[in-house]
């Protein structure tokens, strides 16, 4: 019952944000070039990516057309990263589904989408205690057939650097 309920919140606020003139899918500052950082190096699916002690890696993609009330927009699909994270550092971390985006064939770089179709298995933001782990996925909107998608990772949702970049094709 719970489930149904943040489902429908979820759904509620997405289409409030669409009549505010948003974007439930909006772009990470479209225009803005996100800077990638020195130590950024570029991975796939099933490396352990390394950021000072915090182990990242994707361990599935998977993609959908969404259900029947929960749809992506024309000419998309959802793409659902399934990520894990340890926490190797001897002191506390913080995780947000927030801190990735998506890249596309045509350099454009989305946020997650607010979406239901992985609802019973999303990524939540919180803590992590030294030793800690976690899993979860996060769903991203493109093209239908992007060959060419990379997962970026930065370890602030307000920052610009990106920290890993992992090719999920």
């Amino acid at each position: 019952m719970k489930k149904r309920w943040w489902a429908i919140l979820v759904l509620t606020m997405s289409l409030g944000l669409v009549g505010c003139g948003g974007e439930t899918n909006s772009t990470t500052e479209n225009n803005k070039k996100q800077e990638v950082s020195q130590e950024a190096k570029e991975y796939k699916v099933g490396d352990t990516v390394d950021i000072k002690g915090m182990k990242l890696k994707v361990e599935e993609v998977k993609k959908s057309n969404g259900t029947e009330f929960d749809k992506p927009k024309d000419g998309n699909e959802f793409i659902i990263v399934k990520v894990a994270i340890n926490n190797d550092k001897d002191k506390e971390i913080s995780y947000n589904p927030l801190d990735y985006s998506l890249k596309n064939s045509q350099g454009q770089i989305t946020d997650q989408s607010f979406t239901t179709v992985d609802s019973k298995t999303s990524l939540n933001s919180g803590k992590l205690s030294p030793g800690g782990k976690v899993s979860g996925t996060i769903s991203f909107e493109a093209p239908k057939g992007d060959k060419d998608l990379t997962l970026l990772y930065k370890d602030n949702m307000f920052s610009d650097k990106v920290q890993a970049e992992i090719k999920l094709n």
